[in-house]
Order: C-alpha cells, then sequence, then structure tokens
C-alpha cells in the first residue's frame, strides 16, 4: 500500500481545532494523502546546552527541575551540545509561565546563559511549542523526582 493510501497521523500543539483543522486540510491538499489530527495543548519542558564544557552545571539545573516539579528528566548528548526533557506535561499556561520565568531568571542571572540556549528558549515562547531533535544520540542520563541521577550510559 502506497503511504498516500494510508492515513497518517500527526499531533498538532494548539488551541484551535480550525488551526488543526485547516492544518490537516493543507497537508492533504499539498500531500495527496489523507491526514488524522490529535489536538495537544500540554507541553513537556525541553531545554537546549550548547556548550559542552558546561554540562555539570546544566545537569545541576536539570536535577534542579527534576526536584522542583517530582518528575523524571531525561538528558542526553548530541555532536552539538547537551539536552534536556522533563518528563511531566504541563498545561500550556503553565508551561508558558516557565519560559517567561526562565527568560527572567537569565536577565537576573547572566550565568545561567553559559549553560541555557536563549535563542532555544526564545524561539520556544515565540512558537508556543518546544522541539529538541533526537539524532545523532551518543549518551544520556535519567534523573528521578529527587533530582538523583539514576541511569548513566
Amino acid at each position: 500500500m502506497a503511504w498516500h493510501e494510508r492515513v497518517v497521523r500527526f499531533r498538532i500543539n494548539t488551541h484551535s481545532i480550525r488551526v488543526a483543522l485547516r492544518t490537516a486540510r493543507l497537508l492533504e491538499a499539498v500531500m495527496g494523502g489523507r491526514f488524522d489530527i490529535a489536538i495537544s495543548t500540554k507541553n513537556f519542558i525541553l531545554l537546549d546546552c550548547d556548550d559542552k564544557s558546561a554540562i555539570e552545571l546544566f545537569t545541576e539545573f536539570c536535577r534542579g527541575l527534576c526536584r522542583e516539579y517530582a518528575a523524571r528528566g531525561f538528558m542526553y548528548e548530541t555532536p552539538h551540545g547537551f539536552h534536556f526533557v522533563l518528563l511531566k506535561f504541563m498545561s500550556f499556561p503553565r508551561w508558558r509561565t516557565f519560559y517567561r520565568w526562565l527568560l527572567k531568571m537569565m536577565d537576573e542571572e547572566p550565568e545561567l546563559e553559559d549553560i541555557i540556549d536563549r535563542a532555544h528558549v526564545e524561539a520556544c515562547l515565540r512558537r508556543g511549542y518546544a522541539t529538541l531533535r533526537l539524532v545523532q544520540l551518543r549518551r544520556y542520563l535519567m534523573i528521578d523526582e529527587t533530582g538523583e541521577v539514576i541511569f548513566y550510559e
């Protein structure tokens, strides 16, 4: 069966059913297949650290987030830096509040910009969702709800 004969499912982060349906219809028109959508208004916190020499500070910051939100976290390395996913779905208002708080903290404590990519945070807020690529994964660690590293490879 050719791909355009199947139903392709994708997830879209939006608060508007109209936007989601319009996106699906546009993809159908351009790609020639049928697209089903799953609307989500929940997000993960995703952070990016491009400075590999800041891994210890970045890890400590991420461990603190795991403790604060009582959630596990996943950190991984790629050729371009380190990346973190807080494994807790957040409502859009709570997610947006976190990213706004983070930008404010970066203004007040400039050393945070050494460990967190401001451009990524700003782009997340501008788009209304966060993304990170999981390509060329090299190694990773898991952090539990108390901030303890529980698995490292």
